[in-house]
């Protein structure tokens, strides 16, 4: 018995040191150098969809993303006024760290909504084209 409570001990712990401790991280900002915040960063796993994370920058702009798994992933970055940066078969082989460091490049056209209250009090969207 103290055998087989060694054995699996030994394969749970085996399975813990296996474990993938990638690392993403870096700054998002414009064309001008500045900080870009409530960007989102999402990293797709190509594999396996329940592996995928999303995060957004923080008030510098700044992100990290950790405990990726190993494997290939699509990273794709998103801002309100800017255009998405799509990546795709960004790998993370064992135990590696990317930094990145990405610049955005504003929409040529946004989109603005409106919503205004119509006589019968039922909102109104309206979309006008800057």
């Amino acid at each position: 018995m103290k055998n087989l409570i060694t054995l699996l001990l030994i394969g749970l712990l085996g399975n813990f040191s296996l474990t993938a401790q990638n690392t993403i991280e870096g700054g998002i900002s414009n064309e001008s150098g500045e900080s870009l915040t409530a960007t989102t960063i999402t990293l797709e796993n190509e594999q396996d969809v329940r592996l995928t994370k999303t995060i957004q920058t923080d008030a510098d702009g700044y992100f990290i993303v950790d405990d990726l798994a190993d494997g290939q992933y699509r990273l794709v970055v998103e801002h309100a006024t800017y255009k998405t940066i799509s990546m795709d078969n960004f790998e993370f082989p064992r135990d590696t760290d990317q930094v990145l460091g990405l610049t955005m490049e504003p929409l040529e056209n946004t989109d603005i909504i409106v919503v205004r209250n119509t006589p019968d009090k039922h909102n109104c969207l309206a979309k006008i084209f800057k």
